[in-house]
C-alpha cells in the first residue's frame, strides 16, 4: 500500500510487443504501456487502456448492444498476439491478421483505436488452412454481419437517417461541418480514416469512419460500413481485405 504522498508506485515500463509477450498475465495486473504512453491492466481477458476510458462501454440500439469505442486490442480472445505491421506495402501482400495506428502514431490510437485487416477480423492467424480460426472479439462481443449492421440501420430510420444518429457530434474529431449529426443512438462513431493500397496510404482521418463487417464478399474482399463528415448518410461499399479498418463489436 502507498501511503506517502511524496512518492508513487512506477509500475513496469514496457512496450505494446513486450507486454504482449508476457505469458499468462494475472488479471489485475498493470503496466505502463510506452508504445501508447498510458497505463494498461489486465482485465482477465484483454489489456485495457486506462486513458480515460471505460472497458466495453456499450450502448443498446433496438434489440442489439454495442460497443461504443473502437476496438482496441493487441491479441486474439485467447491471447494469441497480433502482429503490429507500420509498412503499408506490406500490409497490402498480408493474408493474416495484422493492426497498426494511423499513421503509425499511437496517440491516434488513443482516440479511434487500432485499423486492423479483414484477415484480424477472421481471426485467420496463419497461413495453413487446417488451422482453426482466432476470434478477434473480447468474451461475449462478436464482430458484426451484414445483417446485425442493416438491422441497426433499419431501426434508426434507413441509411439516410442513421448515419447523423450514429455519428459523434461536434468538431472535436469530425472536421466542418460534420452534417447532421446527432449521436441519439450513442454509437459515437468517429472518423478514424483507413490504411489502403494508395498514396498516401493513410486517408480520411476526420473526414470519414470505416468499420467492417464481418460477412465475406469474395476470397478478396469484404464489405464495410462508412460514415462521412459532409453528410448524414451512412454508406457501405466492398473493399480488399488488406486494407487497414476500425472494428466495433456486438454484443452476443
Amino acid at each position: 500500500e502507498v501511503t506517502s504522498p511524496t512518492k508513487g508506485f512506477l509500475p513496469p515500463r514496457l512496450s505494446e510487443i513486450q507486454r504482449d509477450a508476457i505469458i499468462d498475465p494475472a488479471a489485475g495486473l498493470i503496466i505502463y504501456n510506452i508504445t501508447s504512453k498510458t497505463p494498461n491492466y489486465f482485465d482477465g481477458t484483454q489489456w485495457v487502456s486506462l486513458h480515460n476510458k471505460k472497458p466495453n462501454e456499450s450502448a443498446t440500439i433496438c434489440y442489439q448492444t454495442w460497443m461504443v469505442e473502437n476496438l482496441d486490442v493487441a491479441t486474439y480472445r485467447d491471447g494469441t498476439p497480433i502482429p503490429e505491421v507500420q509498412d503499408p506495402t506490406k500490409w497490402m501482400t498480408l493474408t493474416t491478421g495484422a493492426w497498426c495506428y494511423y499513421n503509425n502514431d499511437p496517440a491516434n490510437g488513443d482516440i479511434y483505436g487500432k485499423l486492423y485487416n479483414w484477415y484480424a477480423v477472421a481471426g485467420i492467424h496463419d497461413n495453413d488452412p487446417g488451422t482453426p480460426n482466432k476470434e478477434l472479439a473480447p468474451l461475449g462481443w462478436h464482430i458484426p454481419s451484414n445483417t446485425e449492421w442493416d438491422a441497426t440501420i433499419s431501426c434508426l430510420g434507413g441509411d439516410s437517417a442513421a448515419g447523423g444518429a450514429m455519428k459523434e457530434t461536434g468538431t472535436t474529431h469530425w472536421i466542418n461541418p460534420n452534417m447532421n449529426a446527432t449521436n441519439i443512438s450513442d454509437f459515437t462513431g468517429l472518423p478514424g480514416g483507413f490504411l489502403i493500397d494508395s498514396n498516401p496510404n493513410f486517408q480520411q482521418i476526420g473526414q470519414q469512419g470505416y468499420w467492417w463487417s464481418s460477412t465475406e464478399h469474395s476470397n478478396i474482399s469484404s464489405r464495410e460500413y462508412f460514415l462521412q463528415y459532409g453528410h448524414g448518410t451512412i454508406l457501405n461499399s466492398v473493399l480488399a481485405k488488406q486494407y487497414g479498418l476500425s472494428v466495433r463489436c456486438v454484443k452476443d
